[in-house]
Order: C-alpha cells, then structure tokens, then sequence
C-alpha cells in the first residue's frame, strides 16, 4: 500500500550556487492519500530503489559531487520497510543507477563508472546476493557497459553507451543472472534500417519477447521509443518525451 521515492533534495552543487551537496532521500508515500507519511536519509543523489523482501535498497550516484572536488557516492543503501530507517550501506563501484531483484533473491545494479584520465573505473553491472548470514553483499560483477537492463526469467537484458574520444558505442545484450555470464553481444540486428543515438532505456516483454528500447538522443531533443521481435529484427519506432527512461505494463481487464 506504499510507493516510495527518491530524491537528490534541494538544488545540487552545480546549479544552486552552494559549497556543500545535501544527502538524499527516500519518501514513503500512502497509496490512498497520496500523503507522504515517512521519509529516511540515504546517500548522494540517489536514483533507482528497489523491495526485496523486507528491505528497501536503494542505489546512490553522488553523480553531483565531482562538481565540488569530491568522489562519487560509491553505496547502495538498505532501508528496513518496518522502522523506515537506513540501517546499513553496501560498498558497490561509484556513480551507481539502475536497480533491480531478480526471483533468486539477488540485487543487479548498474554503475556508470568514472571518466578519469588519472583514475578511470569502467561502467559494470553488479551482482549483490545475501551471504551465509542473510546479509546482502557485493558478490561479482559483469564486464559489460550498462546504461539499463530488465530481467524476464533468468536472462538480464541490457543496452549501454559510453564514450570513445568523438565516437559513441553502443552496447545491446543478454546475461544469464544465474551464472552473471555474458550469453550474447548481439541482441539486436542491424540491417541499417534503424539507428539509436543513446540507449537508455530498455523493457522486454515477458510474453512475446519483444524488445523495448529508449532513446535519449542529445538529452534536450525529444526521444524515441523503439519496438524489435524477440529475434531482434526492428519492428517500428514512436517519438516520446525528452529522456526516456522508463515504462511498465498495463494489463487490461475485461468483464
């Protein structure tokens, strides 16, 4: 009966003219009220979150910080639904995004890594399972560059973009979540009737198989949604708000 929000709180080092970044936080929201009725402090401006279980998780970017000289937030942060407090902060990789639980109990979270000439950490997917005494913990990682990704059974799809001098690659794949094993790095098939500028976002269908990938373009120009078969052959493409990044499924009801 709860939806819960995350939130960077208050202008951020680079446009609100301020010498200090203020921690995030978690709002917890009655579904029936639309009244916020809890709110827990977390790391640096923190994005996706995600229940497992009885726990929040909750994956902190810092993605501001460097403005002030600082480093990343580095953490995912565990958020007891019961108390609605933080009662524990899990070392993952720096500038942390995406979230995601799997049916085997397991957290995936994607980092965006560090564009350091000095001190680079690459963009990699993680994988974080409990240990032998039910504590989550970091537990590997998967050497693939992951702006996005959505799970259907046991297979991780996942679309990323990096940066290579002036050139952009773009990555599309699958990954078998019970292994943390790349299965393929050729998700989608290029026949030059279709081009995505950034992969953003991505959705799988988990009847048909249908592939959902979002473009964010430049980031200030209007983006698109792009609809491949299971096979990745491009089906059709819809223009969409600036950044997209996310959707769900509506199941409609009939009587």
């Amino acid at each position: 009966g709860y939806a819960y929000v995350s939130s960077y709180v208050g202008p951020v080092p680079s446009f609100g003219g301020n010498n200090e970044s203020r921690l995030g936080e978690v709002y917890k929201i009655d579904t029936l009220t639309l009244q916020v009725v809890g709110r827990c402090t977390v790391g640096y401006q923190p994005d996706e979150l995600c229940v497992l279980g009885s726990k929040l998780y909750v994956a902190n970017s810092g993605g501001y910080q460097p403005f002030l000289g600082l480093d990343y937030d580095w953490t995912v942060s565990q958020i007891d639904l019961a108390t609605f407090s933080e009662d524990r902060k899990i070392r993952v990789a720096p500038n942390l995004f995406r979230i995601r639980a799997d049916r085997h109990g397991q957290l995936w979270v994607s980092s965006r890594g560090v564009d350091d000439d000095d001190d680079p950490v690459p963009s990699r997917l993680y994988r974080l399972a409990p240990d032998a005494h039910g504590q989550m913990q970091l537990k590997d990682s998967v050497d693939r560059v992951v702006s996005d990704f959505d799970i259907v059974g046991d297979t991780l799809y996942y679309c990323g973009s990096q940066a290579n001098g002036s050139r952009m690659m773009r990555f599309y794949g699958t990954v078998d979540i019970r292994t943390a094993m790349p299965t393929s790095d050729q998700l989608l098939h290029d026949d030059g009737s279709w081009r995505i500028q950034t992969p953003y976002g991505i959705k799988v269908h988990p009847l048909t198989g249908d592939i959902y990938l979002m473009d964010a373009t430049n980031y200030v120009s209007s983006g698109y949604l792009n609809c491949f078969d299971r096979n990745g052959h491009f089906r059709w493409q819809t223009s969409t708000g600036d950044i997209p990044g996310h959707a769900c499924w509506l199941t409609e009801s009939r009587q």
